[in-house]
This record gives structure tokens, sequence and C-alpha cells, in this order.
């Protein structure tokens, strides 16, 4: 059995109790968080060198590429849970689709969400991500603003799925 020293009264006791026994001071948690995040970081920074060590000269384009998408996906994420937290009821909130349009920088959302009767209703949101604003459906010149920016054919669908699941962190 292992024992602790009390950080107010300094007698010992036994780890398992949740407060000390001699004056009642609680046991301190001890996370294993930080131990994770330690190891997941080593371990990250071993395989990035890994990925780059035959590149004497730095990331390949292909890792850069990547490592592109992985921000925009990361901001289509922060976008959707500004969305997903203006709601009546968040937790209710699904991305439907996202579509990047890289020309302008828009995000353009449909999604779905409860309404005020319990009801699920859909919607449209565009997010530009040059001033940091979101247009919604109800808003003038909304739908010009959606047919010019989301309905072009060169627009890079982003997985709702994977934001999905990402709003379930945030």
């Amino acid at each position: 059995m292992a024992l602790i020293k009390c950080k107010d009264c300094g007698r010992e006791f036994s780890i398992d109790a949740k407060k000390c026994p001699n004056c009642g001071a609680r046991t301190p948690v001890k996370s294993k968080v930080p131990i994770l995040l330690l190891i997941f970081f080593i371990l990250g920074g071993g395989m990035q060198l890994l990925a780059d060590a035959d590149n004497q000269y730095g990331p390949s384009p292909e890792t850069i590429k990547n490592q592109e998408r992985l921000k925009i996906i990361g901001a289509a994420g922060d976008a959707a849970a500004v969305i997903r937290n203006s709601m009546r009821n968040p937790d209710s909130f699904k991305v439907i689709n996202i579509a990047y349009n890289k020309d302008t920088n828009i995000f353009c959302y449909e999604y779905r969400a409860e309404n005020g009767f319990g009801g699920m209703n859909a919607g449209h949101v565009i997010y530009n991500r040059n001033n940091d604003e979101f247009v919604q459906e109800n808003s003038r010149g909304f739908s010009k603003k959606w047919n010019k920016d989301c309905t072009a054919s060169t627009n890079e669908p982003i997985s709702a799925n994977t934001v999905n699941a990402g709003l379930k962190y945030r």
C-alpha cells in the first residue's frame, strides 16, 4: 500500500483514501492527461521526423498539401462550432454538407437543427474566412451570395462526418 503525506498536517496516509484521516484535507487528484500529452507529442514529433527524413530540404509537397488541408478542415470545424453554439438546441446541430471555395476563402454549410417546437429544420450559412463574417439564410442578399460562392464547380467538399465528430470535443 502506497502512502502519501498530507499537504496540510504532514501525516502519512493511504493514497487510496479520499481525505486525510487526521485533519480531513482532500487528497489531490493526479491526472494522467499531462503524461499522455507528452507521450503523444513525442511520438508525433518522431513520426514527423521519420516522414521527412528522406527529404533533407524540408517537407515534401504532399506533406505541405496535407497540412494545408488539415488547416482548412480545422477552420471548417471552428466555424461549425460557432454556428452550433448559436442554435436554440446546440446538441441537435448536425452538419449535412460543407463546401470550401478556395478562391474566395468561403465555407458554405448545410445543416439540420432542432427548432423551438422540437421539430428539425434545415438551414444554410456562409462563413467568410477573410473577414470572419457569418451570413445566415434569412439575411438580405443571401441567395445571390450562395449562388455565387457556394455552387461553383471548383468548390472542395469537406467531410461533414469529420466536422461532426470534431464538434463533440469542442
